[in-house]
């Protein structure tokens, strides 16, 4: 019986072994192993800015030389960026009424964008508008727009342009005759 207890102590003893015996070192190498994380989504998110904003100084032009109408503020950070125009409703002149009383002729100006800021890379600036140098169409002028086959800012823009009329000074004794004489603005922002 003492043999019969010894060989299922052993046997016991045997079959624990095994049990505890990692099956990697019972059986053939295993292959390669690969395990995949979950997959990590990168995120990046900038707000749109677009932002146009004009506040008039005066509309009043008492006589030649600058005068300070207003400032314009814009912001844009859009990589198709934007486009800026003015618009003139006398194509750039101070216009006598439709029945002028005294023989007033018309007063051409000059309006000039001062810019202070950043204006985005990509983006053209044309600063000064005249009678002389026309309007691009009409009585439209580009301030503010691409260059010619450009569709693309790199940059955002973060501007102020002060807004100022310049009457020649050779100009300077018609604004001292009699009458009354206007244009009408129109600054035009075009998110595009």
């Amino acid at each position: 019986m003492f043999k019969f207890k010894n060989i299922l102590v052993y046997s016991l003893i045997l079959s624990v072994m095994m049990l505890l015996t990692p099956a990697n070192t019972m059986a053939e190498p295993a292959a390669d192993l690969t395990i995949s994380a979950d997959p990590v989504i990168l995120t990046h998110s900038v707000d749109r800015q677009s932002l146009f904003s004009y506040e008039s100084d005066t509309s009043t032009i008492a006589g030649s030389g600058t005068t300070k109408i207003g400032t314009v503020t814009l912001e844009n950070n859009t990589r198709d960026g934007f486009s800026f125009t003015v618009t003139s409703a006398q194509s750039g002149v101070l216009s006598p009424g439709s029945t002028p009383e005294d023989g007033e002729v018309a007063i051409p100006y000059t309006l000039k964008f001062s810019k202070s800021g950043t204006l985005g890379t990509g983006l053209n600036l044309t600063s000064e508008h005249t009678t002389a140098a026309g309007y691009d169409s009409g009585t439209t002028s580009t301030v503010i727009s691409f260059p010619d086959g450009s569709t693309i800012a790199s940059s955002a823009t973060a501007v102020t342009m002060i807004v100022a009329v310049i009457i020649a000074s050779s100009q300077s004794q018609a604004m001292a005759l009699a009458g009354d004489y206007t244009d009408t603005l129109t600054f035009t922002y075009t998110d595009i």
